[in-house]
C-alpha cells in the first residue's frame, strides 16, 4: 500500500535556468530505492516490471488483416512497457520519482504530454505553474473518428486560448506503410486548422507492431506528416532505440526519448527526454508525464509564435499547414497546387489586418481580418490575388509587404498597403505567398515591379 512521506519536497534547483515546482513525495515501501543502480537500471526495471517485450523470431506477429480489423472495430487497447490492456501499468504510478538530482545540461524547457487518461484538465493553473508547452496526444491508429483522443478538441482549445505551445502525437500501431499512412492521414485530418509550435510525434512502443519493418513504416508516416509542412519525430523508450529503431532513415527526425532515470542514456542526438511519468502539476489531477526540451527550439523543429505578422495556408490536395511568418513561404512551389484559403493574424503589434482574396470564378471577396478565412474551402477553387492592408497604430508604423507565387509566372513583385497582388484574369492559381511587416518608410524586400498581372 502507497504511504505518504510527511514531507513536502521543495525543489528550487536550478539547471539552465528551469525552477522546478513543489511536489508531494509518495514511497510503495519504506525501503524501495527511488533510482536504480548501473546494474539493475531504471530502463532493465521497465522491461520487467511494464512487461516489455523482446522480439523472439519464432514468435508469430499477428496479421496486419487482424489488427485493421480490430481498429475497424475501435477496440484496440495499448500494449508496451507503459500500458496493459489500455491502462497505464500499476507499477509505474506507485510512487512519484522526485528527479532532485536529474542531470541534463542542454535542457531548456520543461513541458508534459497528455491524453485523455489525464482527464479533464485546468490549463490556467497548468501555464501558472510553469509549464512551458504540452505534447497532446490527438488519437491512436487508423483514421477513424472513433479512435480520436476524447480530449483532444479541449486540449488543443485551450492551448491555443492561453496561448500554450503545443505539439500532438499519435500512438501508433502501424504494422504495414498502408496502416502507417493511414494514421498520418489520422493526425493531418485532427491538426487540420491549428497552430502546432512543436511537431508531430510518431509514438512506436505497441507490442502488437514487433517485427514490423519500422524503418519503411516511419519513413511513410513522416514523409506524408512533413510533406504537408509539418516538422516530425519520433517517440519510443531507451530500450527501442537501442534495440529495435536502428535503421538510418531514424537520423533523418527528431527523437523523444522514454527513460525512467535522473540522467538520459541515449548516446544518440535526441529533441526531448521524457523522464518520468510521476509528477504532480497543477490543474492535473493524478501524475503526469514530465520532459524536457534539449538544446533550442530551433535545433528541431519547434516553431514558436514571434512578434510581425503570421499566417498559414489551405492548399489543394493538402489542407491547411501549419503558421508560417515574417516573410516565410506558406504554400507549394512546383508541384502544382494552388492556395484555395488564407489566414492572417499580427502577433504582438497594436492594430489589425485586413486581407481579402481573388477566387476563381467568384471574383474578390470582401475584406476579412485577424485570423478569419478569406478564400474557400472543398469547393477547388484556388485564389489568383491577394490584397492585404493595416489599420489601426500598425498601419501609422509599419508598411505590409506581400508577393504571391502564380502558377506559369512563378514569383511576382512586392505589393503594400492595401494594392493588388498575384494575377486577374489569366486563370493562374496563387501556389505561393510571402508577407513581411517593414518599418514605416523603410525600404521593400524586394523588387515591387510586376506584383499584379491583369488580363484585361
Amino acid at each position: 500500500m502507497k504511504k505518504k512521506i510527511g514531507v513536502i519536497v521543495a525543489l528550487s534547483i536550478m539547471i539552465t535556468g528551469i525552477n522546478y515546482p513543489t511536489y508531494s513525495v509518495y514511497a510503495q515501501e519504506e525501503n524501495q530505492d527511488i533510482f536504480q543502480s548501473e546494474e539493475n537500471s531504471a530502463e532493465s526495471d521497465l522491461q520487467q516490471e511494464n512487461g516489455e517485450q523482446t522480439l523472439n523470431e519464432e514468435v508469430d506477429i499477428d496479421t496486419e488483416s487482424v489488427a485493421e480489423e480490430s481498429q475497424e472495430q475501435g477496440d484496440l487497447k495499448e500494449n508496451s512497457w507503459r500500458y496493459q490492456d489500455g491502462e497505464l501499468i500499476r507499477s509505474a504510478e506507485d510512487e512519484i520519482s522526485v528527479i532532485s538530482d536529474v542531470y541534463a545540461p542542454n535542457a531548456t524547457k520543461k513541458g508534459i504530454d497528455v491524453s485523455e487518461h489525464n482527464s479533464n484538465i485546468d490549463w490556467e493553473k497548468v501555464k501558472a505553474a510553469g509549464i512551458d508547452y504540452a505534447i497532446i496526444r490527438c488519437g491512436y491508429g487508423d483514421n477513424y473518428d472513433n479512435q480520436d483522443d476524447k480530449q483532444w478538441l479541449r486540449n488543443v482549445s485551450e492551448c491555443e486560448r492561453l496561448g500554450i505551445p503545443y505539439g500532438v502525437y499519435i500512438y501508433s500501431y502501424a504494422q504495414s506503410t498502408d496502416m502507417a499512412t493511414s494514421e498520418a492521414q489520422h493526425v493531418l485530418r485532427l491538426i487540420s486548422g491549428h497552430k502546432l509550435s512543436y511537431p508531430v510525434y510518431f509514438d512506436m512502443e505497441d507490442n502488437s507492431t514487433l517485427g514490423s519493418d519500422f524503418g519503411a513504416i516511419a519513413q511513410t508516416f513522416c514523409s506524408t506528416v512533413q510533406n504537408a509542412g509539418y516538422a516530425v519525430g519520433v517517440y519510443a523508450n531507451l530500450n527501442w532505440w537501442n534495440k529495435y529503431l536502428t535503421d538510418t532513415r531514424f537520423e533523418q527526425w527528431h527523437r523523444w526519448v522514454a527513460q525512467y532515470n535522473i540522467q538520459c542514456d541515449y548516446t544518440g542526438t535526441y529533441a526531448m527526454w521524457q523522464y518520468s511519468s510521476k509528477e504532480l502539476v497543477d490543474g492535473i489531477d493524478g501524475l503526469v508525464d514530465m520532459n524536457y526540451l534539449i538544446g533550442t527550439p530551433a535545433d528541431h523543429g519547434v516553431k514558436e509564435l514571434q512578434g510581425g505578422v503570421s499566417y498559414e495556408a489551405h492548399v489543394s490536395d493538402i489542407g491547411w499547414q501549419t503558421f508560417v511568418q515574417n516573410g516565410e513561404m506558406a504554400g507549394t512551389t512546383g508541384q502544382n497546387k494552388g492556395i484555395e484559403a488564407l489566414k492572417m493574424q499580427l502577433n504582438d503589434v497594436d492594430g489589425d489586418i485586413e486581407y481579402r482574396a481573388h477566387v476563381r470564378d467568384i471574383g474578390w471577396q470582401d475584406y476579412v481580418s485577424n485570423g478569419q478565412q478569406a478564400g474557400t474551402t472543398g469547393q477547388a477553387k484556388p485564389v489568383e490575388a491577394v490584397s492585404i492592408r493595416l489599420t489601426g497604430k500598425a498601419e501609422e508604423q509599419y508598411d505590409i509587404y506581400y508577393r504571391v507565387h502564380s502558377s506559369d509566372f512563378g514569383w511576382l513583385g512586392w505589393a503594400k498597403n492595401g494594392e493588388d497582388a498575384g494575377t486577374q484574369g489569366y486563370a493562374k492559381k496563387a501556389e505561393a505567398i510571402e508577407i513581411c511587416l517593414v518599418k514605416k518608410g523603410d525600404s521593400a524586400p524586394g523588387s515591387t515591379e510586376k506584383a499584379f498581372l491583369k488580363n484585361n
